[in-house]
C-alpha cells in the first residue's frame, strides 16, 4: 500500500497518440505536476520513476 501511496498519476505518461489534447488539458496538467510536487514535499518522498525492485519491496 505504500508503494502505491508514493506513486504520481499522470496522464500524459502514455504513447503520444494517447497525450490530452488542448487548453484544459494543458491547465490541468499543470495543476496535476503542481499537486504531485506538494504532496512528495508534504510526504518527505522522493518524486521518482517507479521500479520493479521498489515494488518488491513492499
Amino acid at each position: 500500500m505504500q508503494f502505491c501511496e508514493n506513486l504520481t498519476y499522470t496522464p500524459w505518461h502514455a504513447l503520444p497518440e494517447h497525450r490530452p489534447l488542448g487548453g484544459i488539458n494543458r491547465v490541468r496538467r499543470a495543476v496535476y505536476e503542481s499537486l504531485a510536487e506538494l504532496r512528495h514535499t508534504l510526504n518527505e518522498i522522493p518524486q521518482e520513476e517507479p521500479s520493479v525492485e521498489a515494488f518488491e519491496q513492499e
